[in-house]
């Protein structure tokens, strides 16, 4: 009897043990498919339909996130309702019109359902936000009985997150991976297609630690190609992704080599995780075919298949303080000798490309992760076609920007001590910790040294580069007071270069009445007085209104002062009937510019005729005869100045662009 309790307590144990270490660390996979009711989609219900069947058939937990056409859609009710227990369901928050007039808030219209400002809660104000998102999730409880724990959309801002978590007890939000400029949704930045907790105050930024955090963990939509993914020869780098590697023609070995990159578990990762799945509006007959086997290449690896809620939960236990550091590894997919390696922790993300036959490294990619950036659409909406969210840069190779090249010999291995992840050379070793970098003694390129973003210590045998912990403007950005005159856009259009000449003139006559005249003491002094007070007035009147330059806008204003040409274009466009929901009114849009001269440093030419210019030719011949070497415009919600023909037909290459600022080279 007590050798059969002992054999019994020991198998007990082992099945215990077993259970608990494969869950606690190792390879996860989480199915998300969103479900909207497209408009090319012939029949939305068959679509799913035949979706949860290849899922249902291959026994396969996954997670549904509706959007709210979809909870509003009966026959989709009635599939999501009776799916097996193994199934989550959740919202997906993309923004329709009668979504918008539910939740009695005024709709976005645009020229396409999915534009950034008609589609994102961020396009809305926060309290707009706010009845958007209580409607959804009234409706999910009135639907299915209960609020969900997983939410999803290309991107939502802190700000809902926050919310959601806080009001309704969220743990989960899937968003996209890196990208730029796809579906003309660039967000760029973000820890390399790895969860993470973000920041409160910006989604896209790690968070330094349980005060900063939101509860919540963010998953990767389309992981992208570790090398292609970030830059690529001829296509879009973001089609090199899980999700869009078809469209590089590359083979079904392709999809399968890059699922193994972010499943395979590594000896300095604390887990590995992969986020795959398909959207519900397709064809019925892309489910039996492509997904399915596209499934069956996922459960080929050997990984665990959790839910969105199950990998939350198992994450928010394992790491409850913060996001730990990781490291993403690949050779080159595309058979060639170059190798990547993201390194990211809560400080900075680092981009390092190495090529075995030449023995070279680069860093092309380097960003730190400060405690006070925030979301420049956290309070004020996005009413931009396009979605902007960047995270600043010391290092971005990605768009014609510099590399950093190094030659250490030989790459070894990668180790983890500690929290400390090391880089090994026949040369030397990098070592990489949440407060310092350290390389083997060598020059880094003066992108590193000027950096505001970074501090650099030279040492006999290394160097050492700090992350700087807050961004160098404040959050609220910077105050201005400006006391000079600005007059209306339309009249310094019409009237701009004659303005100058009329008030001399204007001056001359004045003086001539007066001493024409006999001169009357009294008089003049009354006038004086009148004048006085007037003018007095208006200064009141301006040191009483304080504008902002925001964090975006000097981070664009940063990037001008380091470009090596001298003379810049700006204008303005007024927005008199603008509101703003920013506590202050934008410099830029009160017609304020002599900011941007003292922020960057470069002559500045303001003019008019460019924005009126009749044809591209005409306004390319005033760029010329100005002699300009750049254009620089500001965007803040309903003001955004913008170039008057397309940048081809004026011979103009973008330099620059984030959710405030854009920077134009004149070629």
């Amino acid at each position: 009897m007590m050798r059969l309790f002992l054999a019994l307590s020991i198998t007990l144990f082992f099945i215990f043990f077993t259970a608990q270490t494969s869950y606690a660390k190792g390879s996860y996979v989480t199915i998300v498919n969103p479900v909207r009711v497209s408009e090319y989609t012939k029949n939305p219900s068959e679509s799913l339909r035949a979706e949860y069947d290849v899922i249902n058939e291959k026994s396969l937990p996954a997670t549904w996130l509706l959007t709210y056409d979809a909870l509003q859609n009966e026959s989709l009710f009635e599939i999501t309702s009776h799916m097996n227990d193994s199934q989550e369901l959740g919202i997906f928050l993309e923004v329709g019109e009668d979504f918008s007039n539910d939740s009695e808030v005024p709709y976005n219209h645009s020229d396409s359902w999915h534009r950034a400002k008609s589609l994102f809660l961020n396009g809305y104000s926060q309290n707009d936000r706010q009845k958007l998102i209580d409607t959804v999730f009234e409706k999910f409880r009135k639907r299915f009985g209960y609020f969900p724990k997983s939410v999803g959309g290309w991107w939502v801002d802190s700000y809902s997150l926050s919310y959601m978590q806080e009001k309704y007890g969220i743990t989960g939000v899937l968003g996209v991976s890196d990208q730029y400029d796809l579906d003309s949704y660039s967000v760029w930045g973000t820890f390399w297609s790895t969860p993470f907790y973000p920041s409160k105050f910006h989604a896209a930024t790690p968070a330094s630690d349980s005060q900063s955090k939101i509860d919540v963990v963010t998953f990767r939509w389309a992981a992208r190609d570790p090398l292609n993914g970030y830059k690529a020869e001829k296509l879009n780098p973001a089609y090199f992704s899980i999700q869009d590697y078809r469209l590089t023609n590359q083979p079904e070995s392709y999809l399968r080599n890059l699922m193994r990159v972010y499943t395979e578990q590594k000896d300095y990762n604390d887990f590995s995780h992969l986020t795959i799945g398909l959207e519900a509006d397709y064809s019925p007959q892309s489910y039996t075919d492509t997904y399915s086997r596209y499934l069956d290449l996922a459960q080929g690896i050997g990984a665990t298949f959790l839910t969105m809620e199950e990998f939350s939960d198992w994450y928010r236990k394992q790491f409850p303080k913060s996001s730990p550091p990781h490291v993403i590894e690949s050779d080159d997919l595309l058979g060639t000798q170059k190798k990547a390696i993201w390194i990211q922790n809560n400080s900075y993300r680092v981009g390092i490309f190495y090529d075995k036959e030449t023995k070279e490294t680069q860093i092309v990619d380097l960003r730190v992760y400060q405690k006070n950036f925030m979301d420049p659409f956290y309070s004020s909406p996005n009413r931009q076609y396009a979605l902007f969210e960047t995270i600043p840069f010391a290092l971005d190779a990605s768009r014609g920007g510099k590399a950093w090249k190094i030659n250490l010999g030989d790459f070894l291995n990668i180790q983890k001590e500690k929290n400390n992840m090391i880089l090994n050379f026949s040369g030397g070793s990098a070592l990489f910790s949440e407060d310092e970098i350290l390389f083997p003694k060598t020059k880094p390129p003066s992108e590193i040294e000027k950096s505001k973003l970074l501090s650099v210590l030279y040492f006999e045998d290394s160097v050492k580069i700090s992350p700087v912990k807050e961004f160098y403007v404040p959050a609220d950005g910077i105050a201005i007071k400006d006391l000079s005159f600005d007059l209306p856009f339309a009249i310094k259009v019409k009237f701009g270069k004659i303005i100058p000449s009329a008030l001399v003139i204007l001056f001359l006559l004045l003086s001539y009445i007066v001493f024409k005249t006999k001169p009357d003491p009294k008089k003049i002094i009354k006038l004086s007085g009148l004048l006085f007070l007037f003018f007095l007035f208006l200064g009141l009147i301006k040191l009483s209104n304080t504008y902002y330059v925001s964090q975006s806008e000097a981070e664009g204003l940063y990037i001008l002062s380091t470009l090596h040409k001298k003379r810049v274009l700006i204008y303005d466009k007024d927005c008199l009937r603008c509101k703003f929901e920013s506590p202050r009114k934008p410099a830029a849009a009160a017609g304020l510019k002599n900011y941007i001269k003292n922020l960057s440093g470069k002559e500045i030419f303001l003019d008019y005729s460019f924005v009126t210019a009749k044809d591209s030719t005409e306004a390319r011949l005033i760029l010329k005869e100005n002699r300009v070497d750049y254009i620089f415009l500001s965007k803040y919600e309903e003001y955004i100045e913008d170039l008057p023909y397309l940048p081809q037909d004026l011979r103009l290459t973008k330099v620059f662009e984030n959710a405030n600022s854009s920077i134009w080279e004149v070629n």
